[in-house]
């Protein structure tokens, strides 16, 4: 396979012999860039921090708002199972989130054209041209560099699942735009829906709207591996649809236990419902005077949430908060949900006040006030249990099911925050590896070049071309370059289907598809993740100090390793 854009855009020598006031400039210039990365915030946290990329002409957008989908519950499902039929094609998909911006604003404008992907024939084509369009509640997008790809993939898979004409409509960025990136994602979903109650119809059967196929993109895990080595399930999301009391004999600990395993190796987690009053307090729903007993629980507070809440109020309106984390992507009001825990809160009382913890927030809240009283509730939380590395974050959901077109997306949303897995579960990609194409080029649109090791493009000697100061001749898009550099033609966008997730004549890029750990016959993965312990109960800002101590002794070790080799190049 021909080498990437980490060869060609870096040149043939990361260094090149200095003089010393040039090394000095360089070297502080590395100090500089130390300090910048110490400051950057983590994405799945409250208050992050903006970044925003070069999204080229031509680049794929699909958006979540109701203005440019249509406002069904079919249009968003749809899009969530688009995206995942691609990420599972080992196609990256960066997903577009406004930093600091209030529920429904936008997340970036720019001129689109909307365009075709209901028929081969006109496959990509311009329907609706020169839109000015202001798109909110996140967008996926699609690289230039693989939107010929996508664009088949999208096609192949509408006609396999018998979805036309398909209730998602598909963008072309007509101009390069600087856009708010919150991830690359480069990780093949694979939902693990609890099968400790007979309630996993409430999830499977939304994943099963979306597109998600079982055993393919999700399977039940059974109550034998919850209670097992739950660090190293091969599932990226586990999520909880209802799993309530009474519990006795602190019957529910095993699995809190579990749980609180499978986040802190890196997994993320949903409990809804019920399920709240489970992990979050070993079983116990309402308790006053004394917080309940739970060690391994209390993911979210230091002692426990109030689940439920009741309470009248002679006008109950939603407020939102945190609009711009990934679990808060929906566009439109919440439908008040409804269940045996459909609202939830710290405790507040004279004898006992249970508070949030570090990295712990409240996103959707229900009641007659905005503030913090007795008079309000909240349906949808969150927390970053272990900031460092992706995953590691715990969603609580109120409401027995996943109902309106609003509240549902919560769960879509959590789906696509990336984790940490162990390496044997083969989850995340390279897509320079599968496809043999530069991600960092300036690409024409629908051009399937790659780089060489000279940085010539399809032979062109000009090494300025994986620079990016160069723009190739365009492409046929129905070519594509496989792993080996050999160009190949994709085959008829009907001899796909989800079970063949790779155009004929290039590798499958998908792993085998992930089985139960235990009774499964499959070897068991090591693991590779990150282990570290759940948020110990302290004050945010001595958390933060440490967190931050931490990441800046890490990096004073690189800027010192790399300040010696500037030294010894300079002499």
């Amino acid at each position: 396979m021909q080498p990437c854009s980490r060869e060609c855009i870096i040149g043939k020598r990361l260094f090149y012999p200095m003089s010393f006031p040039t090394s000095v400039v360089f070297i502080f210039g590395i100090v500089l860039a130390g300090v910048c990365t110490v400051a950057a915030a983590d994405p799945d946290v409250p208050g992050p921090s903006a970044n925003l990329e070069e999204i080229r002409s031509c680049s794929l957008i699909l958006p979540l708002d109701s203005k440019y989908q249509s406002n069904s519950t079919a249009y968003h499902l749809h899009v969530y199972g688009l995206v995942n039929h691609l990420l599972w094609n080992s196609i990256p998909v960066k997903w577009a989130i406004k930093a600091g911006k209030s529920y429904q604003d936008a997340d970036f404008s720019a001129m689109v054209d909307e365009i075709s992907i209901n028929s081969t024939s006109s496959l990509g084509q311009v329907i609706n041209g020169s839109i000015s369009a202001s798109f909110r509640a996140s967008s996926f997008i699609v690289p230039v560099l693989y939107a010929d790809i996508a664009l088949t993939l999208m096609e192949s898979y509408i006609t396999a699942n018998g979805l036309r004409p398909y209730p998602v409509r598909v963008y072309s960025l007509k101009a390069t735009t600087y856009i708010d990136i919150r991830y690359t994602l480069r990780h093949k979903p694979y939902i693990g829906v609890s099968g400790t109650t007979t309630n996993a119809l409430i999830h499977t059967m939304a994943l099963d709207s979306a597109g998600f196929q079982n055993l393919t993109h999700y399977r039940i895990v059974e109550v034998e591996e919850l209670q097992g080595a739950a660090s190293e399930l091969c599932v990226t999301l586990l999520t909880e649809p209802h799993f309530q009391g009474p519990f006795t004999n602190n019957s529910a600990v095993p699995f809190v236990q579990s749980m609180h395993e499978f986040v802190s190796s890196g997994g993320n987690f949903i409990a809804q419902c019920g399920s709240i009053a489970t992990y979050e307090n070993c079983g116990t729903s309402n308790f006053s005077g004394q917080a309940p007993s739970c060690p391994p629980g209390f993911f979210l507070t230091t002692g426990g949430l109030n689940a439920p809440v009741y309470f009248s109020a002679p006008t109950k309106v939603f407020f939102y908060h945190n609009a711009d984390l990934a679990i808060m992507q929906t566009d439109g009001d919440w439908t008040p949900p409804t269940g045996s825990v459909a609202l939830f809160d710290v405790y507040r009382s004279a004898s006992l006040t249970t508070q949030l913890k570090p990295n712990g927030y409240f996103a959707v809240q229900y009641g007659a006030t905005s503030g913090a009283s007795s008079n309000t509730s909240y349906t949808l939380a969150g927390i970053k249990t272990s900031l460092g590395a992706p995953g590691s974050n715990v969603f609580y959901v109120g409401g027995h099911i996943l109902s309106g077109t609003v509240n549902i997306r919560s769960y879509f949303n959590a789906i696509f925050v990336p984790p940490t897995r162990p390496s044997a579960c083969a989850f995340t990609f390279d897509e320079c590896e599968v496809w043999g194409r530069c991600s960092g080029q300036n690409v024409a649109c629908g051009c399937s070049a790659t780089c060489d090791t000279q940085g010539r493009c399809n032979g062109t000697a000009d090494p300025a071309f994986c620079t990016g100061s160069l723009n190739p001749p365009e492409a046929s898009p129905s070519s594509v370059s496989s792993p080996s550099g050999v160009p190949v033609s994709l085959p008829p966008p009907s001899s796909l289907s989800p079970q063949q997730d790779a155009p004929a004549g290039v590798s499958d890029p998908s792993p085998t598809v992930a089985t139960p750990i235990n009774g499964g016959g499959e070897q068991q993965p090591s693991q590779t993740s990150n282990t570290s312990s759940p948020l110990s109960q302290i004050a945010p800002s001595v958390f933060n100090r440490a967190s931050s101590s931490s990441s800046l002794f890490a990096n004073i070790a690189v800027i010192a390793v790399v300040v010696v080799v500037a030294l010894l190049i300079s002499l």
